[in-house]
């Protein structure tokens, strides 16, 4: 199990995961916020208009939330679910109700990402949806959360005139220093980021119930069935 600051936000994250396995929902928000709700960045970012609940409009310039979304995101969040709109006081509160629309927008956030990369090349991100979607183009996907879709198609349209397949494991190799300034500081560590979040993903993935296919906890079946065996020959 996560720690209790993370797994808190299980119920959370199946409500709004639509598709997205939980655990990796849970590893974005560990690995974004700590599990810390309402958090505001502490960097600055590109500065966007978020609204307000009285109406007006905010210039927000640090990512939000749960899911440490940036404020020109949660714009297209909103453009695009113009009847849900995420407000500032939502991306910043401290309530469940809060927490869960931080997550919906974090959880659409990457859905389109996953779309977004089927568009670019649907040979090599055959998958329109996070259901079908195999490990390459998840782990695509959890860089394109990082760092957005337009700086990581910049890299992977160089791939392409290489003749690189669009590889993670190749894209790990001609960009793990992507981040890093000339003087040699990290600014931003998108490879770090990606094997860390699916590292915890895959990680705890392995520990989380094992549910048969109309819900139920499948140990807990295994159980009353040993025990059914037991009272079956003890009194037959």
């Amino acid at each position: 199990m996560w720690g209790k600051k993370i797994e808190r936000w299980r119920k959370v994250a199946s409500a709004e995961a639509n598709g997205i396995p939980v655990d990796l929902v849970l590893s974005l928000i560990k690995q974004e916020s700590g599990g810390q709700v309402g958090r505001i960045a502490g960097a600055d970012c590109r500065p966007g208009l978020i609204p307000t609940n009285a109406g007006n409009m905010v210039t927000a310039k640090r990512a939000l939330g749960l899911m440490q979304v940036v404020p020109n995101t949660i714009k297209a969040y909103n453009k695009a679910n113009p009847s849900d709109i995420a407000t500032f006081e939502q991306m910043i509160g401290k309530s469940n109700s809060d927490a869960r629309k931080q997550v919906r927008v974090g959880c659409w956030v990457f859905r389109k990402e996953i779309h977004n990369l089927n568009k670019y090349d649907p040979l090599e991100f055959p998958a329109e949806t996070a259901p079908e979607a195999d490990t390459n183009q998840m782990l695509f996907a959890i860089l394109c959360y990082r760092m957005g879709f337009g700086a990581t198609k910049k890299r992977m349209n160089e791939m392409k005139a290489k003749h690189y397949l669009l590889d993670y494991k190749v894209f790990r190799r001609e960009y793990k220093d992507w981040g890093k300034t000339t003087e040699g500081k990290w600014i931003n560590r998108p490879i770090h980021y990606t094997d860390t979040v699916w590292t915890n993903y895959k990680t705890h993935k392995s520990t989380s119930p094992v549910k048969s296919d109309d819900g139920t906890n499948t140990a807990i079946m295994g159980g009353l069935m040993l025990l059914a065996v037991y009272l079956w020959r003890k009194f037959s």
